[in-house]
């Protein structure tokens, strides 16, 4: 299961019934839309966002960007599009200050940090890996590139499972 990113109407659609959901995907069925990530991945970053910039707290500094981790429907109205960007420009400089070790890659699954870096290296060979920000990169572009589309769109994004 993963997370994929659909654009939306500017606003409301967070609000609709699971019949308005299946009319728009219906009317909309290739898009546009991006996928995030797998849900492992995702709840990667959420985790890490929580426990290295958080203290723990997941929302308490970026509950935009953290609505992917509790709500039933989740997504952003284009007014919230500004913010949520800012969010992510907060995130990845304070990601990057913190390097890759067994220490700062942690997850609720045994083993996982040396599987998920061994993952991450077969899939970007080459690609520098220093840093949280680094290992963690293809959520960020993808949220951030499909949030600033939407945007300039006049848009919304919404998020499926």
């Amino acid at each position: 299961m993963g997370f994929d990113l659909h654009m939306a109407p500017a606003s409301g659609f967070l609000k609709w019934t699971d019949k308005q959901f299946e009319e728009f995907f219906e009317k909309n069925p290739a898009g546009p839309w991006e996928q995030l990530g797998k849900s492992r991945y995702v709840g990667f970053v959420l985790f890490t966002i929580a426990h290295h910039l958080e203290a723990g707290q997941g929302g308490s500094k970026f509950a935009l960007v953290m609505r992917l981790e509790g709500e039933d429907r989740v997504g952003w109205y284009h007014e919230e599009l500004d913010a949520l960007l800012q969010e992510l420009d907060m995130i990845t400089p304070g990601l990057a200050a913190i390097p890759v070790n067994h220490q700062t890659v942690q997850y609720d699954i045994p083993d996982w940090a040396e599987k998920f870096v061994a993952e991450f290296k077969r899939r970007n060979p080459g690609r520098p890996l220093s840093n949280l920000a680094d290992l963690t990169f293809y959520f960020f572009e993808t949220l951030r590139g499909f949030a600033s589309k939407a945007r300039a769109e006049g848009k919304g994004v919404f998020v499926s499972y």
